[in-house]
């Protein structure tokens, strides 16, 4: 047999049914996805402070972390497209890529030329993020595609967890350039996980042999069965949207806007309340996390979606309400866990639906779909956000966080009423 066969995304799905999830593929990506996470949370809590530091204002900060997730917005359809053609060549492009940014940083960035050089790291956080996501639905069996993105979920929330924490511990040692060079170092490790997919095939389920890079080829194959069909060439909104996956994705958007209060903003919350590390909240979220994942996958396959997103949505609710009393480890300790309960609910089982309902074929736009969604969420809280802190307070932004919460899960139950939605 030949090392690398070519098969189609259908077949393979249906030939990995009886395989592990935790293959040698998979593993490598849960590494890489923690290194890509760590990058992630080390900048965002470092340059928050960066800024701070440097006589920056909270609306620097807004800009700054809408600039990244609109660079993202932008470019992720772009990856989505190429990642349903080569699923590796986003990856490996958005890790060098981000070696790159980070160096910049190194040299010392002007806090009015903040957003410009975090919309360059956005745009290649868009490629790795998306091949990630599409290249581990592909590797799992098609039933576990839940328990894959639980798993992903979980890897984030411990990058999360020590990430800022990390940041700010090595702030402490030796300054801002010190965590820069650290993130370079974790970055460079990305690169080397995505080397290690692209050098290596492995063996699939039925003796098949999988290599990502032969991805290019199945969409090719598909294209044109489509052709011979006489299916019609996809309009704009389209090619970069897939109209399947995008009620998962809206929800997420939503999801994503009210959370940012929490992830965006937390820290600088903290240390203006003169608390000395209220990255604890991180830890607090991804113990509570991992516990909750326990339990995540066989919700679903036994009591379906609903049972899984209402509760959660009730805790990030939770979460945003407690977050209203003067900040202190008690507060910032309870939220954590509610936090944690509604990330690890409500976050896999939003992305597994958008997956499922979009179909192997067009996995990778649907988990572009999912991350221009969560960016346009992004974005706007960060610059709605900025300016309400400014204007009224950091209180004002968890008040109005848990009333999109309300909304949500108002529309949500509406929807599923309707059979809108799985």
């Amino acid at each position: 047999m030949d090392p690398v066969k070519e098969v189609s995304i259908k077949s393979m799905s249906r030939n990995m049914h009886k395989s592990r999830v935790f293959g040698y593929a998979y593993i490598v990506l849960l590494a890489a996805e923690l290194c890509i996470k760590m990058c992630l949370y080390m900048q965002q809590t470092n340059i928050t402070l960066y800024i701070l530091d440097g006589g920056g204002t909270t609306v620097i900060v807004g800009a700054v972390t809408a600039a990244q997730l609109i660079s993202s917005l932008i470019f992720r359809p772009i990856a989505g497209t190429i990642s349903d053609r080569s699923r590796l060549i986003p990856m490996l492009f958005g890790a060098i890529g981000y070696m790159a940014v980070t160096s910049i940083w190194l040299m010392g960035v002007p806090v009015a030329y903040a957003p410009l050089v975090a919309a360059m790291q956005g745009m290649c956080f868009s490629f790795t993020s998306t091949g990630v996501y599409s290249l581990a639905a592909d590797v799992v069996p098609e039933e576990h595609v839940t328990h894959c993105y639980t798993y992903l979920n979980l890897v984030e929330t411990a990058a999360a967890a020590v990430s800022a924490a990390l940041a700010i511990h090595l702030r402490n040692i030796s300054g801002n350039g010190l965590v820069f060079r650290v993130v370079f170092g974790i970055s460079l490790a990305v690169v080397g996980c995505m080397m290690l997919l692209s050098l290596t095939s492995w063996k699939k389920n039925g003796g098949h042999y999988y290599h990502p890079s032969r991805l290019f080829s199945d969409y090719r194959k598909a294209k044109r069965a489509e052709k011979a069909r006489g299916v019609k060439s996809e309009g704009f909104f389209a090619k970069v949207v897939d109209k399947n996956a995008f009620r998962p994705a809206a929800f997420y958007m939503m999801i994503m806007f009210a959370g940012q209060a929490v992830i965006g903003y937390l820290v600088a919350y903290g240390k203006a309340e003169n608390i000395p590390n209220p990255g604890v909240f991180f830890t607090v979220q991804a113990v509570t996390v991992y516990i909750a994942s326990l339990f995540v996958g066989h919700i679903d396959e036994r009591f379906g979606s609903k049972a899984v997103l209402l509760p959660g949505f009730a805790f990030y609710f939770l979460a945003m309400a407690t977050a209203l009393f003067p900040l202190s480890y008690t507060t910032i300790f309870i939220s954590g866990i509610f936090f944690g309960l509604g990330v690890a609910l409500v976050q896999p089982e939003l992305s597994s639906l958008a997956v499922r309902m979009a179909g192997a074929e067009h996995r990778g736009k649907a988990n572009s779909t999912v991350g221009v969604m969560m960016d346009i969420g992004g974005a706007s809280a960060g610059l709605i956000f900025g300016f309400m802190i400014d204007t009224s307070g950091y209180r004002s932004i968890y008040a109005f966080a848990a009333l999109i919460i309300v909304l949500i899960a108002v529309v949500y139950i509406i929807m599923n009423k309707k059979k809108q939605i799985l």
